[in-house]
């Protein structure tokens, strides 16, 4: 009986503390308008023995009368960018990934990089590559390197 309790009791809390917690309505801009002030407010009576305090430690005062002006809708992407833990998908981002390459194309891709890495090489280091190249091909009997 007091394990069909506890049992009972463990599932309850679980379910409580598995429940999604709702989401917070972003402040309109009339209401940071209000959150401004306020803060300017405080600001103001601040004493000057707080505000030298505060400056000694290196905390800069605010100044709340350049505030560029936000709307509502960026205010709301704002607090949604925010919480967010996965960015969202950049399809722009995503389409510049270059594709996998095939068996097929393989040796002209070695073969195109290999190109365009001998032009920045200095001589002495398109030796050690010829080199390290000519060991390949007679290891692995290898014919698709520069």
């Amino acid at each position: 009986m007091m394990l069909s309790i506890v049992l009972i009791l463990i599932c309850t809390l679980q379910q409580g503390f598995a429940q999604a917690k709702p989401k917070e309505k972003p402040p309109t801009q009339k209401e940071m308008e209000e959150m401004m002030r306020e803060a300017q407010k405080m600001m103001d009576d601040l004493s000057d023995e707080d505000k030298k305090m505060m400056d000694s430690l290196g905390i800069k005062m605010p100044n709340f009368k350049n505030i560029p002006k936000v709307s509502d809708k960026q205010l709301a992407e704002a607090l949604e960018k925010e919480g967010r833990i996965v960015p969202e998908k950049d399809n722009a981002r995503i389409a510049r990934i270059p594709k996998a390459i095939g068996a097929g194309q393989m040796a002209g891709y070695i073969q195109s990089t290999n190109n365009k890495t001998f032009v920045v090489l200095d001589s002495k280091q398109k030796a050690n590559a010829s080199r390290f190249i000519d060991i390949l091909k007679k290891k692995f009997l290898v014919t698709t390197f520069g």
